[in-house]
């Protein structure tokens, strides 16, 4: 889900500024720079912002956890429905930029869940989630391009669809994540 947005945005944001406000690759650089830089700052301020509320209280991590997923997914695809809707590439750009502070928060969110899973084997389960999680961002672009197509070049109903998929993103983790270290799990079958 997260990748299908990230991926989403790199492959389609120039195209919907192009259509949508007529500019140019390098007139709407400028534009879909500054959320990059801003989501940056962002994320980077997420994880001990995060540490403080916790103070270290293990109790409250899958609470953070799921929070912060949940926020990130479902605030995220908030500003999506509303990019389409911009009158203008700077209105876009604040939407843009909320979004890409919103997918800041995963940093605390689901991608550390992998090390509340796992001290010995979170470097493999990361990989094997991330080998799985490229799937959408290989196909949401491809799926992206068969919505315009089919629709007419309706971005309102492209980014309703990207919005939807991280919907369901927050509703899953949010109900279905799992907080409960495997690592001895794992040990005692390999053993």
């Amino acid at each position: 889900v997260f990748n299908n947005l990230r991926y989403f945005g790199y492959s389609w944001m120039s195209a919907l500024f192009s259509e949508m406000f007529g500019l140019d690759p390098a007139e709407s650089s400028a534009y879909l720079a500054l959320p990059e830089v801003l989501g940056l700052v962002f994320t980077a301020a997420v994880g001990p912002a995060a540490s403080s509320l916790t103070s270290g209280r293990l109790s409250q991590t899958p609470v953070l956890r799921r929070m912060a997923t949940g926020w990130g997914f479902g605030l995220s695809a908030a500003c999506m429905c509303f990019v389409p809707l911009s009158a203008s590439p700077g209105t876009a750009t604040v939407w843009l930029s909320v979004n890409a502070c919103c997918l800041g928060l995963h940093s605390v969110g689901f991608k550390a869940n992998y090390l509340d899973l796992s001290n010995r084997h979170a470097g493999t389960m990361t990989g094997l989630g991330n080998t799985i999680a490229s799937l959408p961002g290989f196909f949401g672009p491809m799926m992206a391009a068969a919505a315009l197509e089919a629709t007419g070049g309706s971005w309102l109903t492209v980014c309703g669809l990207v919005a939807t998929t991280n919907s369901v993103g927050a509703a899953v983790f949010v109900r279905y994540s799992c907080f409960q270290c495997i690592d001895e799990r794992i040990d005692r079958k390999v053993i």
